[in-house]
């Protein structure tokens, strides 16, 4: 959901010859992964904050912050 995130994760993929057994998508991690059209695959990560308790964990720059 983070063009900037997208584009430095896609950077750093080919940086470390990756390109043949890393992909990036971008997307809602809150939506079901069937929804995404993708092959199966082994591990999924996602940069935090995803959740919406505004007392939990969040980015410490407000720039950063997608909610609350």
């Amino acid at each position: 959901m983070d063009p900037a995130a997208l584009a430095l994760a896609t950077e750093n993929i080919a940086l470390n010859d990756l390109n043949g057994r890393v992909q990036v998508q971008s997307a809602d991690v809150g939506k079901p992964f069937a929804r995404l059209n993708l092959l199966p695959f082994d591990a999924a990560l996602a940069n935090p904050p995803f959740f919406d308790d505004p007392g939990a964990l969040r980015a410490p720059k407000p720039e950063n912050r997608r909610h609350g």
